[in-house]
């Protein structure tokens, strides 16, 4: 995974928005894939979107939708964001997401 494509994914991980700003603006994919383990645990095939939704960081999930993030994109599971946020009972982050589809 290259530099800027790691920082966005844990940047994503930490709700960092100023981390992932400079990470897309260094030319990060905005739905760049996690392979396999990363340190927070694993999350193979997962997207930064993901991510953010996995940890809870609302603000994280706006920010890469308003960047062009995909929501449809699964993880190795066949989970989307949006699933993972429904099984979560994430209310507020099912609301963006929902928003993101329309």
């Amino acid at each position: 995974m290259p530099q800027q494509d790691a920082t966005l994914f844990m940047s994503a991980i930490a709700g960092d928005i100023e981390g992932m700003r400079k990470a897309l603006q260094s030319g990060a994919n905005v739905d760049c894939r996690q392979r396999g383990l990363c340190g927070t645990g694993f999350m193979t095939d997962a997207t930064p979107l993901y991510a953010a939704v996995l940890h809870k960081h609302k603000p994280a999930v706006a920010f890469l939708l308003k960047h062009d993030a995909d929501s449809s994109i699964p993880n190795h599971r066949g989970e989307t964001p949006l699933a993972l946020a429904e099984r979560l009972n994430l209310e507020g982050i099912i609301t963006i997401l929902n928003e993101d589809e329309s």
